[in-house]
Formats: C-alpha cells, sequence, structure tokens
C-alpha cells in the first residue's frame, strides 16, 4: 500500500504484493456459495490474527500457530 506524505492515507491502487492484490486474485476462482464461504473463511482467518496480535502488544499474550488454527476450526465448525 503506498502511503502520501501529506496525509499518511493510501494512494493510488494496491500492488500485487498487497493483501487486497491477493484477495481479490484469489477470490475471483469461486463463484456463488463457494466464493461466499471463501469470504467468510478470509474474514474468520484475519479476524483471529488481528485479535492475537493485539494480545501480543496490548497484553503481553500470545498464541502458538496450532492453537489459532485450532480455535479457527472450532469456530468454523
Amino acid at each position: 500500500m503506498n502511503i502520501t506524505q501529506r496525509g499518511c492515507f493510501p494512494s493510488g491502487t494496491p500492488g500485487q504484493d498487497s493483501l487486497l492484490y491477493w484477495w481479490s486474485a484469489w477470490r475471483a476462482r469461486w463463484t456463488g456459495d463457494k466464493q461466499q464461504r471463501a469470504d467468510s473463511l478470509f474474514a474468520l482467518v484475519t479476524w483471529e490474527l488481528w485479535k492475537d496480535r493485539n494480545g501480543r502488544c496490548f497484553c503481553q499474550a500470545s498464541s502458538t500457530v496450532p492453537q489459532i488454527l485450532t480455535h479457527i476450526k472450532h469456530i468454523a465448525d
């Protein structure tokens, strides 16, 4: 993501190395119900990673990758 010097706002289109670019390309492979499921899975994974990041930054708590994956699988079921 490009950041403008004036206000630190995103500018331009996302580069090929951005998460938005990757997600847009990946989700284009799906249609209908499968695309909705992929969207839900993406939202769940990013939300859980964000919550773990906040735990690390603000609460000195962290989870291992297997713990995070187990938690995501539990929620998804």
